[in-house]
């Protein structure tokens, strides 16, 4: 089932890229096919691709790079993860896939992300994909993966034969030396507690925080990423009297309401926003440059102050990044907050966040509820639901 979905999302992506569209100015020929796709984007995440694209090689004036020795499925992935418009997830099966193109065309954060994936992976497969995972990591100097791979190895007793076998891709004398040491370490762990000497140490109780934040993001108005003009940046973006620089391809994959804007300025030029401050607009662009590591919100406040955004700029992916973290965290709301989502969730017609943050209500009195400001701001029928939810009429 899941070999079948994979298959058809494949068939959609690559029908997307396989025709030019009004703005994509990049071919790429890849087993006799065509891929279109956008230069800007390509030079944002690759230095790779800009050194082609934008220095003095043929790729330059033909616009064309000839992938010889590439499969067309692999670039269709690579380009669907590029592409800003698509929420685009990473599995293991498309890690493995990717990082080989992460490396050589150097995208980092690609490359990173790819690693993080197979890393968390490694404590479930089998002996055959770990061996894989071994070879990978050797092959491109991913020091995290093949610690996680050894230690996966070792758990399942992978022997040097298993591990030598000619039949599957042999590993290094020193990553085959690093297993065996680890297979030794578990052996006299076993052996040391099975003599009965148990040594307990004190069990600290280590406190994570409830929302992982991104440090990026505590910027002040001041510090912005993109307060500053670069090569690639194309759009200016005004936003309390002061500018960010932007790429328009980003903005036109991405929000309906940017690539009407830019239609009207022609594609270039300065867009004045009056809706969203500077801090709410600098971390909306972060969220949407491919250029970034995993997106991470740094709390529910700030996420339904994105999501408000991506309803008033009309931003699918960002609307269902939100979404899903609001779902994912509504027990840390409190009743402000309970109250402004449903306002949100009406506006933005998600019947599913709705039912979650309306049995989330729960929790408060209707006294307290009511006391916010979203609540009265609340249409009436969306008003009376509240209130059988309240009562129990609706569960």
């Amino acid at each position: 089932m899941a070999s079948h979905m994979h298959n058809e999302i494949w068939k959609i992506m690559a029908a997307m890229y396989s025709t030019p569209s009004k703005h994509s100015d990049v071919l790429f020929l890849v087993e006799g096919r065509r891929l279109y796709f956008y230069k800007q984007l390509l030079c944002l995440v690759s230095p790779v691709f800009k050194s082609m694209l934008c220095l003095d090689f043929k790729e330059k004036k033909t616009r064309t790079v000839n992938l010889e020795g590439k499969r067309f499925t692999d670039i269709v992935i690579l380009l669907a993860w590029i592409d800003p418009a698509l929420a685009f997830k990473i599995d293991e099966y498309r890690a493995e896939t990717l990082l080989p193109l992460a490396d050589e065309y150097d995208i980092t954060n690609l490359r990173q992300t790819c690693e993080n994936v197979l890393c968390d992976c490694s404590p479930n497969v089998d002996a055959n994909v770990v061996l894989r995972y071994l070879k990978l990591a050797e092959q491109l100097n991913l020091k995290n993966l093949t610690q996680k791979a050894i230690g996966r190895a070792a758990e399942l007793n992978l022997t040097v034969e298993e591990a030598t076998d000619s039949t599957c891709t042999a590993i290094s004398d020193s990553t085959l030396a690093a297993l065996l040491e680890k297979r030794v370490q578990a052996k006299e762990k076993r052996n040391y507690f099975g003599m009965g000497i148990i040594r307990t140490s004190t069990q600290l109780k280590v406190t994570t925080p409830l929302i992982e934040c991104n440090t990026n993001s505590r910027k002040t108005a001041n510090q912005s990423k993109y307060s500053a003009f670069t090569g690639l940046t194309d759009v200016t973006i005004i936003v309390d009297g002061k500018r960010l620089y932007f790429f328009s391809d980003i903005l036109r994959r991405t929000s309906s309401w940017f690539a009407e804007k830019l239609d009207e300025i022609s594609g270039k030029g300065k867009i004045s926003l009056d809706f969203g401050s500077y801090n709410e607009i600098s971390t909306m662009l972060e969220f949407l440059d491919p250029t970034k590591l995993d997106t991470h919100f740094v709390n529910v406040r700030t996420t339904l102050g994105l999501f408000l955004l991506s309803l008033e700029y009309d931003i699918t992916v960002l609307h269902e990044a939100c979404e899903i973290y609001l779902k994912t965290n509504i027990s840390q709301f409190d009743e402000h907050d309970l109250t402004r989502c449903i306002l949100l969730a009406d506006r933005g017609q998600c019947s599913e966040l709705m039912t979650t943050v309306m049995r989330e209500t729960t929790r408060y009195t209707l006294p307290k509820l009511k006391a916010t400001e979203s609540y009265k701001k609340l249409y009436s029928d969306t008003r009376l639901n509240l209130l059988k939810f309240k009562v129990g009429d609706i569960n």
